[in-house]
């Protein structure tokens, strides 16, 4: 079995029709890759969220911690900042899901799109 044609005209269409598939499929694959990129790079908020989310749970924890050491009033005191962290450890889950939802986003899409040529 041969792949390809012996008469040098059919050979020629033959190449050329092959060469012309491949670089249709590369341009596919590489617009699946840009639009990947594109897209990850709206993640970008979600990492913002998520980085603020820790530092002020960091910093309500740390607020919390020196609140107990006040004589008398620590717990009452201490309460709120332990709430706080709680809300901000939410945020920061927040941003991680933005993340994720974004990330399969992304690759969905890049799937997608390097299937057009199939």
């Amino acid at each position: 079995m041969k792949l390809y044609a012996e008469k040098p005209w059919r050979f020629t269409r033959q190449i050329v029709a092959d060469i012309a598939a491949l670089t249709w499929s590369a341009v596919w694959i590489w617009a699946a890759i840009t639009l990947y990129h594109l897209v990850e790079k709206l993640a970008v908020p979600g990492q913002k969220l998520e980085r603020a989310g820790v530092d002020l749970a960091a910093d309500m924890m740390e607020a919390q911690e020196r609140a107990q050491g006040v004589p008398l009033v620590g717990d009452r005191l201490s309460s709120p900042f332990g709430s706080a962290a709680g809300a901000a450890q939410t945020i920061a889950e927040a941003g991680r899901d933005q993340q994720l939802a974004i990330e399969n986003l992304a690759i969905v899409l890049a799937l997608l799109t390097a299937g057009i040529p199939c």
